[in-house]
């Protein structure tokens, strides 16, 4: 693998992960917002 693959493999991973911590993150505000029945 030359280095410019694994660069670009590690931004793509980077951005997959980010990608699930903002849904994480959005799901959790959600919950927040929802008033307690």
């Amino acid at each position: 693998m030359s280095k410019e693959n694994i660069k670009r493999l590690h931004e793509t991973i980077a951005s997959i992960i980010a990608e699930r911590e903002n849904v994480k993150v959005t799901v959790e505000v959600q919950r927040k917002e929802e008033p307690a029945a």
